[in-house]
Protein backbone atom coordinates (compact mmCIF):
# COMPACT_ATOMS: atom_id res chain seq x y z
CA UNK A 1 0.00 0.00 0.00
CA UNK A 2 1.16 3.70 -1.11
CA UNK A 3 1.71 6.71 1.04
CA UNK A 4 -1.55 7.78 -0.57
CA UNK A 5 -3.50 4.92 0.23
CA UNK A 6 -2.67 4.88 3.88
CA UNK A 7 -3.31 8.33 4.04
CA UNK A 8 -7.27 7.78 2.75
CA UNK A 9 -7.00 4.45 4.97
CA UNK A 10 -6.49 6.74 8.05
CA UNK A 11 -9.23 9.00 6.96
CA UNK A 12 -11.50 5.66 6.99
CA UNK A 13 -10.18 4.85 10.55
CA UNK A 14 -10.65 8.16 11.93
CA UNK A 15 -7.10 8.12 12.63
CA UNK A 16 -6.15 11.75 13.20
CA UNK A 17 -2.52 10.80 14.36
CA UNK A 18 -1.82 8.94 11.69
CA UNK A 19 -2.71 10.51 8.93
CA UNK A 20 -0.70 13.84 10.37
CA UNK A 21 2.26 11.47 10.47
CA UNK A 22 1.99 10.75 6.51
CA UNK A 23 1.57 14.09 5.62
CA UNK A 24 4.42 15.24 7.63
CA UNK A 25 6.56 13.23 5.10
CA UNK A 26 4.61 13.82 2.07
CA UNK A 27 3.92 17.27 2.15
CA UNK A 28 2.41 16.92 -1.48
CA UNK A 29 -0.61 14.92 -0.24
CA UNK A 30 -2.17 18.31 1.56
CA UNK A 31 -4.09 18.81 -1.48
CA UNK A 32 -5.27 15.55 -2.17
CA UNK A 33 -8.75 13.99 -3.69
CA UNK A 34 -9.87 11.10 -2.98
CA UNK A 35 -11.49 8.50 -5.24
CA UNK A 36 -15.02 9.62 -4.39
CA UNK A 37 -14.46 13.43 -4.64
CA UNK A 38 -13.38 14.71 -0.99
CA UNK A 39 -10.26 16.35 -0.48
CA UNK A 40 -8.08 15.95 2.39
CA UNK A 41 -8.40 19.31 3.81
CA UNK A 42 -12.36 18.75 4.15
CA UNK A 43 -11.86 15.14 5.69
CA UNK A 44 -9.34 16.52 8.17
CA UNK A 45 -12.33 18.94 9.28
CA UNK A 46 -14.46 16.30 10.02
CA UNK A 47 -12.15 15.02 12.77
CA UNK A 48 -12.60 18.46 15.19
CA UNK A 49 -11.66 18.42 17.95
CA UNK A 50 -9.28 16.09 17.52
CA UNK A 51 -8.22 16.68 14.74
CA UNK A 52 -7.28 20.15 15.49
CA UNK A 53 -3.06 19.18 14.74
CA UNK A 54 -3.74 18.13 11.80
CA UNK A 55 -5.94 20.83 10.55
CA UNK A 56 -3.18 23.34 11.40
CA UNK A 57 -1.04 21.83 9.46
CA UNK A 58 -2.24 21.63 6.57
CA UNK A 59 -4.25 25.17 6.84
CA UNK A 60 -0.48 26.27 7.30
CA UNK A 61 1.81 24.58 4.59
CA UNK A 62 3.09 26.40 2.13
CA UNK A 63 2.01 23.98 -0.39
CA UNK A 64 -2.17 23.90 0.85
CA UNK A 65 -4.04 25.37 -2.33
CA UNK A 66 -7.00 27.40 -0.90
CA UNK A 67 -8.83 27.68 -3.98
CA UNK A 68 -9.04 24.02 -4.54
CA UNK A 69 -13.12 23.30 -5.74
CA UNK A 70 -14.15 19.98 -4.81
CA UNK A 71 -16.43 17.28 -7.17
CA UNK A 72 -19.74 18.99 -5.51
CA UNK A 73 -18.37 22.76 -6.71
CA UNK A 74 -17.81 23.49 -3.00
CA UNK A 75 -14.45 25.49 -2.56
CA UNK A 76 -11.88 25.60 0.15
CA UNK A 77 -12.85 28.92 1.35
CA UNK A 78 -16.72 27.08 1.82
CA UNK A 79 -15.01 24.58 3.97
CA UNK A 80 -13.44 26.97 5.87
CA UNK A 81 -16.62 29.18 6.60
CA UNK A 82 -18.87 25.84 6.98
CA UNK A 83 -16.46 24.86 9.74
CA UNK A 84 -18.19 28.07 11.74
CA UNK A 85 -14.53 27.69 13.47
CA UNK A 86 -13.04 30.81 13.83
CA UNK A 87 -9.49 29.40 14.51
CA UNK A 88 -9.38 27.81 11.36
CA UNK A 89 -10.30 30.98 9.63
CA UNK A 90 -7.68 32.58 12.21
CA UNK A 91 -4.91 30.24 9.96
CA UNK A 92 -5.94 32.12 6.64
CA UNK A 93 -7.04 35.36 7.66
CA UNK A 94 -4.16 37.10 6.75
CA UNK A 95 -4.21 35.66 2.84
CA UNK A 96 -6.38 38.06 0.55
CA UNK A 97 -7.91 35.22 -0.98
CA UNK A 98 -10.35 34.58 2.09
CA UNK A 99 -11.87 37.90 1.46
CA UNK A 100 -13.59 36.03 -2.25
CA UNK A 101 -15.39 33.13 -2.61
CA UNK A 102 -17.35 32.97 -6.27
CA UNK A 103 -16.68 36.77 -6.88
CA UNK A 104 -18.79 37.45 -3.29
CA UNK A 105 -17.27 38.82 -0.59
CA UNK A 106 -16.89 36.56 2.41
CA UNK A 107 -17.95 38.87 4.67
CA UNK A 108 -21.11 38.68 2.85
CA UNK A 109 -21.27 34.78 3.28
CA UNK A 110 -20.50 35.14 7.33
CA UNK A 111 -23.35 37.50 7.50
CA UNK A 112 -25.93 35.60 5.46
CA UNK A 113 -25.04 32.61 7.49
CA UNK A 114 -24.88 34.55 11.13
CA UNK A 115 -28.40 35.83 9.63
CA UNK A 116 -29.95 31.86 9.20
CA UNK A 117 -28.56 30.76 12.76
CA UNK A 118 -31.02 33.44 14.23
CA UNK A 119 -33.54 32.97 12.75
CA UNK A 120 -33.25 29.33 13.31
CA UNK A 121 -32.46 30.17 17.13
CA UNK A 122 -35.41 32.60 17.21
CA UNK A 123 -37.60 30.03 15.75
CA UNK A 124 -36.67 27.48 18.48
CA UNK A 125 -37.05 29.93 21.02
CA UNK A 126 -40.79 30.36 20.08
CA UNK A 127 -41.07 26.16 20.81
CA UNK A 128 -41.25 24.29 24.09
CA UNK A 129 -37.95 25.59 25.67
CA UNK A 130 -37.94 22.31 27.60
CA UNK A 131 -37.88 19.99 24.78
CA UNK A 132 -35.53 22.31 22.46
CA UNK A 133 -32.29 23.32 25.17
CA UNK A 134 -30.13 21.23 23.57
CA UNK A 135 -30.42 22.37 20.08
CA UNK A 136 -30.84 25.87 21.70
CA UNK A 137 -27.42 25.83 23.61
CA UNK A 138 -25.85 24.47 20.16
CA UNK A 139 -27.12 27.44 18.25
CA UNK A 140 -26.28 30.24 20.63
CA UNK A 141 -22.60 28.55 20.62
CA UNK A 142 -22.77 29.03 16.70
CA UNK A 143 -23.88 32.70 16.88
CA UNK A 144 -20.92 33.25 18.86
CA UNK A 145 -18.72 31.82 16.62
CA UNK A 146 -20.27 33.30 13.44
CA UNK A 147 -19.93 36.69 15.21
CA UNK A 148 -17.11 36.59 15.61
CA UNK A 149 -15.89 35.28 12.48
CA UNK A 150 -17.85 38.11 10.62
CA UNK A 151 -16.31 40.47 12.92
CA UNK A 152 -12.79 38.55 11.83
CA UNK A 153 -13.86 39.03 8.29
CA UNK A 154 -14.49 42.68 8.14
CA UNK A 155 -11.54 43.70 9.89
CA UNK A 156 -9.10 41.75 7.13
CA UNK A 157 -11.23 43.03 4.39
CA UNK A 158 -11.12 46.89 5.36
CA UNK A 159 -7.06 45.73 6.30
CA UNK A 160 -6.27 44.83 3.11
CA UNK A 161 -8.40 47.89 1.26
CA UNK A 162 -6.36 50.06 3.17
CA UNK A 163 -3.20 48.51 2.22
CA UNK A 164 -3.82 48.48 -1.31
CA UNK A 165 -5.57 52.05 -1.00
CA UNK A 166 -8.48 50.42 -2.87
CA UNK A 167 -12.07 52.04 -2.04
CA UNK A 168 -13.78 49.26 -3.83
CA UNK A 169 -13.48 47.34 -1.22
CA UNK A 170 -15.33 49.64 1.02
CA UNK A 171 -18.02 49.81 -1.59
CA UNK A 172 -18.57 46.09 -1.61
CA UNK A 173 -18.33 46.09 2.41
CA UNK A 174 -20.94 48.69 1.96
CA UNK A 175 -23.43 47.15 -0.71
CA UNK A 176 -23.32 43.89 2.02
CA UNK A 177 -24.83 46.13 4.80
CA UNK A 178 -21.32 46.36 6.57
CA UNK A 179 -21.29 49.69 8.55
CA UNK A 180 -17.97 51.36 7.96
CA UNK A 181 -18.04 53.62 10.11
CA UNK A 182 -17.41 51.49 13.29
CA UNK A 183 -14.54 50.73 15.13
CA UNK A 184 -12.22 48.64 12.53
CA UNK A 185 -11.42 46.04 15.63
CA UNK A 186 -13.07 44.88 18.44
CA UNK A 187 -9.83 45.30 20.79
CA UNK A 188 -9.92 47.98 23.16
CA UNK A 189 -6.67 49.34 21.89
CA UNK A 190 -7.58 49.81 18.15
CA UNK A 191 -10.89 51.81 18.00
CA UNK A 192 -10.16 53.60 15.20
CA UNK A 193 -12.66 53.34 11.94
CA UNK A 194 -11.49 52.87 8.55
CA UNK A 195 -12.12 56.66 7.74
CA UNK A 196 -9.80 57.90 9.83
CA UNK A 197 -6.84 55.37 9.46
CA UNK A 198 -6.94 56.34 5.64
CA UNK A 199 -6.68 60.28 6.80
CA UNK A 200 -3.95 59.69 9.29
CA UNK A 201 -2.10 57.10 6.52
CA UNK A 202 -2.75 59.32 3.44
CA UNK A 203 -4.82 56.78 1.13
CA UNK A 204 -5.30 59.22 -1.54
CA UNK A 205 -8.12 56.79 -3.00
CA UNK A 206 -10.30 55.58 -0.02
CA UNK A 207 -10.01 59.77 0.91
CA UNK A 208 -11.54 60.77 -2.42
CA UNK A 209 -14.17 57.52 -2.20
CA UNK A 210 -15.16 58.66 1.07
CA UNK A 211 -15.07 62.93 0.38
CA UNK A 212 -17.28 62.23 -2.97
CA UNK A 213 -19.67 59.53 -1.25
CA UNK A 214 -20.32 61.86 1.53
CA UNK A 215 -20.88 64.98 -0.61
CA UNK A 216 -23.35 63.07 -2.79
CA UNK A 217 -25.13 61.96 0.46
CA UNK A 218 -28.76 63.59 0.54
CA UNK A 219 -32.06 62.30 2.75
CA UNK A 220 -33.09 61.07 -0.74
CA UNK A 221 -29.75 59.23 -0.87
CA UNK A 222 -30.44 57.65 2.58
CA UNK A 223 -34.43 56.73 2.00
CA UNK A 224 -33.21 54.70 -0.63
CA UNK A 225 -30.54 53.29 0.65
CA UNK A 226 -33.05 51.90 3.10
CA UNK A 227 -35.73 51.46 1.08
CA UNK A 228 -33.73 49.27 -0.84
CA UNK A 229 -32.49 47.35 2.31
CA UNK A 230 -35.42 46.91 3.96
CA UNK A 231 -38.90 45.96 2.57
CA UNK A 232 -40.79 46.34 6.27
CA UNK A 233 -38.98 49.81 5.20
CA UNK A 234 -40.44 50.24 1.95
CA UNK A 235 -44.20 48.95 3.11
CA UNK A 236 -43.80 51.44 6.72
CA UNK A 237 -43.03 53.79 3.68
CA UNK A 238 -46.19 53.31 1.49
CA UNK A 239 -48.13 52.99 4.45
CA UNK A 240 -47.43 57.48 5.55
CA UNK A 241 -47.77 58.22 1.96
CA UNK A 242 -51.10 56.78 1.64
CA UNK A 243 -51.95 58.23 5.10
CA UNK A 244 -50.38 62.14 4.24
CA UNK A 245 -52.42 61.20 0.65
CA UNK A 246 -55.59 60.81 2.82
CA UNK A 247 -54.74 63.71 5.24
CA UNK A 248 -54.48 66.13 2.74
CA UNK A 249 -57.70 65.16 1.00
CA UNK A 250 -59.45 65.36 3.71
CA UNK A 251 -58.44 68.75 5.02
CA UNK A 252 -59.20 69.82 0.96
CA UNK A 253 -62.46 68.49 2.00
CA UNK A 254 -63.54 70.40 4.60
CA UNK A 255 -61.89 73.83 3.23
CA UNK A 256 -64.05 73.17 -0.16
CA UNK A 257 -66.79 72.55 2.45
CA UNK A 258 -66.32 76.06 4.34
CA UNK A 259 -65.69 77.49 1.08
CA UNK A 260 -68.81 76.61 -0.18
CA UNK A 261 -70.82 77.92 3.38
CA UNK A 262 -69.39 81.38 2.97
CA UNK A 263 -70.79 81.77 -0.85
CA UNK A 264 -74.22 80.72 0.67
CA UNK A 265 -73.82 83.25 3.22
CA UNK A 266 -73.12 85.98 1.40
CA UNK A 267 -75.73 84.84 -0.97
CA UNK A 268 -78.31 85.66 1.43
CA UNK A 269 -76.72 88.69 2.63
CA UNK A 270 -76.89 89.83 -1.19
CA UNK A 271 -80.30 88.92 -1.46
CA UNK A 272 -80.75 91.24 1.68
CA UNK A 273 -79.28 94.01 0.39
CA UNK A 274 -79.21 94.11 -3.29
CA UNK A 275 -75.89 93.70 -4.16
CA UNK A 276 -74.10 90.93 -5.87
CA UNK A 277 -71.75 88.58 -3.64
CA UNK A 278 -67.53 88.99 -4.02
CA UNK A 279 -65.52 85.82 -3.19
CA UNK A 280 -63.31 84.40 -5.15
CA UNK A 281 -63.01 80.33 -6.71
CA UNK A 282 -62.54 77.89 -4.53
CA UNK A 283 -59.30 77.66 -2.81
CA UNK A 284 -58.17 74.16 -3.27
CA UNK A 285 -59.29 71.73 -5.68
CA UNK A 286 -59.78 68.09 -4.82
CA UNK A 287 -58.93 65.50 -6.51
CA UNK A 288 -60.05 61.81 -6.25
Amino acid sequence: MGYREELWQAFSDRNAPRALEILKVHHELVNDVSERGEHVFKEALSFQPDGDALVKFIATSSHFNIAYVRDTGATGIDDITTSTNPVVLGYFIDNPAILVNRNKLTYATVSADLDSAKSAYNKLKQKDPNSEQEKTRKYEAKIERLTTMLSMIREATIRYALATDDPTWLQRLSDAYCILGSPISDKTSDRANVFSLAKTQGKENINAWQEKRTSHSSSATILAELQTASPAFQKAAQDVTQLQSQKLQEEAAVLKGLHQSQRLFLNKVAEIVGEAPSIGPSPIAVTS
